[in-house]
């Protein structure tokens, strides 16, 4: 089995990692799988065995569901966010405001003179 980890369902970032760490009476070990330290995405997934964790992280589709056209904005900083600068807590990652999801609205095209 390989230990090559599908990109974030959220943020389609690529640099997830596996960390894994005893339960304090020692009796088990945890692994756990996140972004470092410096990736404001805060999905994980945990389980007591590295290798059901990794197939359950890979197991889902490869393509994320199509999400609506728009953006992210933050109504502080009054400026369009890049999905990876905003929160699993859906704030931005500057100014930690919430944001705000706004739909992209088009209109029919129109030929001019009419």
């Amino acid at each position: 089995m390989s230990n090559e980890l599908k990109a974030c369902p959220i943020c389609q970032k690529d640099n997830m990692v596996i960390h894994s760490e005893p339960s304090k009476d020692k009796s088990i070990t945890w692994h756990r799988i996140l972004h470092p330290p410096e990736t404001p995405c805060g999905i994980s997934l945990i389980h007591e065995d590295r290798n059901k964790l990794i197939d359950a992280w890979n197991s889902r589709p490869a393509e994320p569901k199509e999400q609506a056209s728009g953006d992210w904005w933050c109504p502080n900083c009054k400026e369009a966010l890049d999905p990876s600068r905003v929160t699993y807590q859906e704030r931005c990652d500057t100014c930690g405001h919430g944001v705000d999801w706004v739909e992209l609205v088009t209109e029919p095209n129109c030929e001019e003179g009419k």
